[in-house]
């Protein structure tokens, strides 16, 4: 097995080093194609008829049977969205192996499913997940993908990828990461581009990290941005997702080249070819320990109006409760707005919040330049306030600019009750305590008990 993931990897390495510097040149479908066709092709990561596959009326996850590898594409997609069935959303689904992961153990980097550890369970699907556990060097890797409701659109349409970690090692501490690549693929669009909340498009190589608090809530893919006929997403905090410590977008060619490091080129286009990466750094993992990562992939949904403004809203349609806390909170809220002008306009957005929801950041009112066939884009930061009973609140977007027809748009979110736990009434010191009365019927029996023992004396 170590020999033939040798040769595949020397296979992978020579067809990418053959990919031209300028990444419009060469094509993926070819190079699956070489993958398919090549002396290799029986061990190439190719789906096969016996890969596990699960889905439900929204989604469907196809996982390699030898390698672990996974792909994500629509079944129904978005109901009211006609243009995403049976669209991909991860390049090559149904057949995975362009989105690889990577552990980090102590100072090598391997790819998750590789010849440099083995199996002890392939990839098996169960009702509604797929688990693969692979070992290498001490480190179990259980990789889970699982279909579960979506905060951002309230139905079961998003991947759960969960990593569970263990030392095997009964003696030492081990040092153990992790980094998943995403090969997105939208409908046709393989570089298909990204909106980020707070930034807005991203069409370049980019980086966020954890240690300077700019990992975003989720991140959002297009199959264009101008006229975007599908539209996914990516969350990375709340509802039980473990914020990752980097973030990147990256091309596709240059980034899977690497097992882990990967130094991102301000400037360098991923429009051709793009991808996502998440790393979570390297921790010490005790003796039979086990840590967890979890993120999610799946569809995204906008709330729209069109006109000579067009705005489109996007915010989680309902919050968890995890540890009796609202999940994520605060959330974000995000609007996207282009119009029709043949010139740069300045556009007014103005968030309107109803009671239940207050603003965190920045002002309720923003302005921004967009010009002709631009899309801008400003968000929100909105925190909801705990209740003791589920509620749907509605919060509108407006847009204004000069000589031109108001847009506005509502969207709901629902959000759950929280069981508050009364506190026990606090005693105060200076309140006399009642103490009750003797009972008068305790008397007689207390001189009855008395006679006996004199009685009893006199015998």
């Amino acid at each position: 097995m170590k020999l033939k993931w040798m040769i595949l990897l020397m296979f992978v390495l020579t067809v990418l080093s053959t990919i031209p510097v300028n990444a419009d040149e060469y094509s993926k479908e070819d190079l699956a194609n070489r993958y398919q066709n090549s002396e290799v092709s029986s061990i190439a990561l190719m789906s096969t008829s016996t890969n596990p596959i699960i889905s439900n009326e929204y989604l469907e996850i196809a996982v390699e049977s030898s390698t672990g590898t996974f792909t994500l594409g629509c079944t129904g997609g978005n109901p009211s969205n006609p243009n995403d069935d049976y669209k991909r959303l991860l390049y090559g689904h149904p057949n995975p192996w362009s989105s690889i992961s990577s552990v980090k153990i102590d100072d090598n980097a391997y790819i998750f499913g590789s010849g440099a550890g083995s199996f002890s369970e392939s990839a098996v699907a169960y009702e509604d997940y797929i688990r693969a556990v692979w070992e290498c060097d001490n480190i179990q890797v259980t990789q889970i993908n699982k279909l579960i409701t979506n905060p951002a659109t309230g139905r079961a349409d998003t991947m759960m990828i969960k990593y569970q970690l263990k030392n095997l090692d009964q003696d030492n501490s081990h040092d153990v990461g992790l980094r998943i690549l995403l090969d997105t693929q939208l409908g046709s669009n393989d570089g298909a581009p990204f909106q980020i909340p707070g930034t807005g498009d991203v069409v370049t190589e980019i980086e966020f990290l954890k240690s300077n608090g700019a990992i975003p809530d989720y991140w959002q893919c297009f199959d264009s941005l101008s006229n975007p006929t599908m539209i996914s997403q990516g969350t990375l905090k709340g509802s039980g997702a473990t914020e990752p410590d980097r973030l990147i977008f990256a091309a596709w060619p240059y980034f899977m080249e690497t097992f882990w490091d990967y130094p991102v080129t301000t400037g360098k286009s991923i429009t051709s070819d793009s991808a996502v990466g998440l790393y979570w750094n390297v921790v010490s993992v005790a003796p039979s320990e086990t840590i967890e990562y979890v993120t999610y992939y799946g569809l995204s949904e906008l709330s729209q109006s069109f006109g000579e403004i067009s705005l489109s809203v996007a915010g989680p349609a309902q919050l968890d409760v995890i540890d009796n806390q609202y999940s994520p909170n605060p959330f974000t809220i995000v609007a996207y707005v282009e119009h029709e002008e043949a010139s740069a306009i300045d556009i007014d957005l103005t968030i309107d919040l109803p009671a239940g929801l207050e603003l965190v950041g920045p002002s309720t009112t923003q302005t921004v330049s967009v010009g002709a066939g631009e899309v801008r884009s400003v968000s929100w930061t909105v925190r909801a306030l705990d209740r003791t009973e589920t509620v749907m609140l509605t919060y509108t977007v407006a847009s204004s600019a000069t000589a031109i027809m108001d847009q506005s748009v509502s969207r709901v979110v629902t959000v759950p009750a929280i069981v508050v736990d009364e506190p026990d009434e606090p005693v105060n010191p200076d309140e006399p305590v009642d103490i009750p009365e003797f009972p008068t019927i305790a008397l007689p029996v207390i001189a009855i008990i008395g006679l006996a023992f004199v009685l009893q004396k006199r015998e």
